[in-house]
């Protein structure tokens, strides 16, 4: 039998979005593809309409991975479960015959079979209620209605599961229909929890304005006398993830939001159902995980957070603005002209336009400037008339920008991207942990038979022990990491816990050389590119460091030299990897 699985990502509770369950604890995120509604501001429709990679794993399978990676719980999250029910039904039964608690994110649209099934099978959900009205769903999500969702909430409620709700804030409904919400969730329970997403939209909705910080915090406000818990989600640093008691306002759960869906765990007071300051119930459900053991550390937490990609610097405290603040040099330019998205060869004019303005305003010593929309139209476009274009647009912007600054220059592409070949399934081939990417590939807890086998398989260039593999790439690897590092041949994707779900058509070419062109002089490898730049700066010369990311020999739009792209015998397959070398 074929298991579509499509995602498994191992890491904590708080991610999921799931706070008062097993707080601190480990969680196994799995999902399939595809969805039961069509919203237009769909972040995740990459699952929705594109082909994707699988994993093919049973459900005995499943839990065996989660309970080798040290989870206690499994949820399924990456999609809508509904759509893979049965499958879904068979994982809870594995899971819980193992002793694991199992829990999904859905947006609440089961038949009444599968919510009279789910009721007895799970621990925990987290169920999206995305609008207030039919119309909402009807218009903006394909389908469905809130009455709906709210009876699977009552329902799972009536049960025992321990239910969270999730609204991502969408400009288009108002304030008073927020609230509204709020205080029907209110009245199944004052003490769900309720996650309002801050939208920053996509798909078929990408035009619509960013929510408004400011509004989520007054929305917040607003509704704290109906729910007890209300918290502020997908901005960096916000201040609003915490957990207090209701009653008396002892700090129960510190958390560090890290952008996007959920958080981290910074402290966690709370040792069990109660309040340790007063004794109040405070809602909490679940296994509670090993403290961080962060108390004595300072916050990490600053007063900056990112709003559509920019610093704002507001108060930690409240959520306004700070009256001394110091300027942010971006905020005007980027005001006057916002960047306009990926995928677009207006992204890459962006980038000489921004840049051009800040060298009129500040007149830095050194800039660097990244195109980065070859790489991202490479990686998920089939067709390469786009990428052409964004090419030649590239060349065109550097060539704009160095002409009207009047910089010295360095630029460097980042390598061709090739055409996928294949992909190497390595949770298949192997029983342990496998963490990988398109890059590199790690095995925890494998022999020596286990790296001759993979070793064999095609598309893969080596296996290596931990010592080769620090060897050749001159950089060591501590004990964190598996017994064994996989590199795959050019073309082809390595497949394991935590790899990206989406389909990607190109992969980052294996490349021994990487093109440059330069007025500094040509750096003989990429280790070199870092302290020629510093060097120039050093010597009294305004720089530009120009990075074009996706674009190598084939599609390089200046005379170039070879530069040299070698860790020891092994060439930097991805990007991430060549940023940190140059940066």
């Amino acid at each position: 039998m074929q298991y579509p699985l499509t995602t498994m990502y191992a890491g904590f509770m708080e991610a999921l979005p799931i706070f008062h369950f097993s707080p601190g604890a480990r969680a196994l995120s799995i999902g399939t593809y595809g969805c039961n509604l069509d919203c237009r501001y769909c972040m995740n429709q990459h699952l929705l309409n594109e082909p994707a990679n699988f994993f093919d794993l049973s459900p005995q399978q499943i839990v065996d991975k989660a309970l080798k990676a040290g989870c206690g719980n499994i949820s399924f999250s990456a999609n809508e479960p509904a759509v893979s029910f049965e499958y879904f039904m068979d994982i809870c039964a594995a899971a819980r015959a193992r002793g694991l608690a199992i829990g999904c994110s859905s947006n609440g649209l089961f038949s009444e079979r599968q919510l009279a099934q789910i009721r007895d099978e799970i621990s925990f959900a987290n169920i999206s209620l995305k609008g207030p009205d039919d119309d909402f769903y009807r218009d903006i999500c394909g389908g469905g209605s809130p009455e709906k969702v709210l009876e699977t909430i009552r329902s799972l409620h009536a049960a025992g599961v321990h239910v969270e709700v999730t609204t991502p804030y969408v400009p288009l409904i108002d304030e008073v229909k927020m609230i509204e919400m709020g205080r029907r969730i209110a009245e199944v329970s004052p003490q769900i929890p309720w996650h309002i997403f801050r939208l920053l939209a996509e798909y078929k909705l990408e035009d619509c304005p960013q929510t408004d910080v400011a509004k989520m915090l007054d929305l917040k406000q607003q509704i704290a006398g109906d729910l007890e818990y209300v918290y502020l989600e997908n901005f960096a640093g916000s201040a609003w993830l915490d957990s207090h008691c209701p009653a008396c306002g002892e700090l129960l759960v510190k958390r560090i939001s890290t952008g996007g869906c959920g958080a981290d765990v910074l402290d966690i007071r709370l040792k069990g159902p109660v309040c340790p300051g007063c004794g109040q119930g405070v809602g909490f459900a679940g296994e509670i995980g090993p403290c961080p053991q962060m108390q004595e550390r300072p916050d990490p937490r600053t007063a900056f957070i990112d709003v559509g990609g920019w610093c704002g610097c507001l108060r930690m405290d409240d959520g306004t603005p700070r009256e001394d603040a110091p300027a942010n040099p971006l905020a005007e330019i980027v005001a006057a002209n916002p960047y306009p998205g990926d995928l677009k060869t207006a992204a890459d004019t962006w980038v000489s336009d921004t840049a051009l303005a800040l060298a009129r305003k500040f007149n830095p010593d050194l800039m660097v400037l990244t195109y980065a929309q070859a790489c991202f139209s490479g990686r998920h476009a089939a067709g390469t008339d786009q990428q052409d274009e964004i090419c030649e647009n590239i060349g065109r912007q550097v060539e704009r920008f160095l002409d009207q600054s009047g910089y010295e220059y360095l630029i460097v592409g980042l390598g061709d991207l090739v055409q996928t070949r294949g992909t190497v399934n390595l949770e298949r081939e192997f029983g342990g942990i496998v963490s990988a990417d398109e890059g590199i590939g790690c095995l925890y807890g494998a022999n020596g038979e286990d790296a001759a086998r993979i070793a064999r398989l095609e598309g893969i260039a080596g296996v290596f022990t931990r010592d080769e593999f620090s060897t050749r790439v001159r950089h060591y690897f501590d004990e964190t990491f598996g017994e064994y590092f996989v590199v795959p041949q050019e073309g082809y994707q390595l497949l394991g816990l935590s790899s990206f779900s989406r389909h990607t058509y190109r992969t980052g070419g294996l490349n021994s050389y990487i093109p440059v062109c330069s007025s500094i002089g040509e750096p003989g490898a990429i280790q070199d590119i870092r302290q020629q730049v510093v060097e120039t700066v050093a010597a009294g010369k305004k720089v530009a460091l120009i990075i074009l990311d996706g674009i190598g020999y084939e599609r390089f739009p200046f005379g170039h030299k070879a530069c040299r792209n070698m860790a020891g015998d092994l060439p930097y397959a991805s990007s991430q990897l060549q940023y940190m070398v140059i940066s």
